[in-house]
C-alpha cells in the first residue's frame, strides 16, 4: 500500500512539474510579446521607459521565482527516488495533535 502511495505522489509531482513548465514557458513568451510592444516613445507625458524598465524587472523577479520552484521540485523527486529504493523501512506513525493537547481539547 505504502508503494502505491509513494507512485501516486511521485506520479504527482511529475505531473505537476509538466504544467509548471508548461505555464513558464506560455508566461514567458506572453511577456516577451508584451515587453517588445511597450512603445519606446513618450507618450502625452507619461514616462514609458520607466515602466518599460518596471514591468521588465518584475518579469525577471517572476522567471527567478518559476526557476526555483522548478529546482525545488526536481529536488524533491530526487530525493523520492532515494526513499524508493529502500523499500523494506517500517511505516511510521506519527501521533495525531489531538492526543498531544491533552484532556483539555478532546471533545
Amino acid at each position: 500500500m505504502s508503494k502505491m502511495t509513494k507512485d501516486f505522489r511521485t506520479q504527482a509531482m511529475g505531473l505537476y512539474m509538466q504544467s509548471l513548465g508548461r505555464e513558464h514557458e506560455l508566461l514567458t513568451n506572453e511577456i516577451k510579446r508584451i515587453i517588445d510592444g511597450f512603445p519606446n516613445e513618450n507618450d502625452d507625458g507619461f514616462d514609458a521607459e520607466a515602466g518599460c524598465a518596471a514591468f521588465k524587472q518584475y518579469h525577471e523577479l517572476r522567471e527567478k521565482r518559476f526557476n526555483l520552484e522548478t529546482d525545488q521540485s526536481i529536488y524533491f523527486l530526487d530525493a523520492q527516488r532515494v526513499e524508493d529504493e529502500d523499500s523494506n523501512q517500517e511505516p511510521i506513525f506519527t501521533p495525531t495533535l489531538i492526543r498531544s493537547l491533552g484532556e483539555d481539547f478532546l471533545l
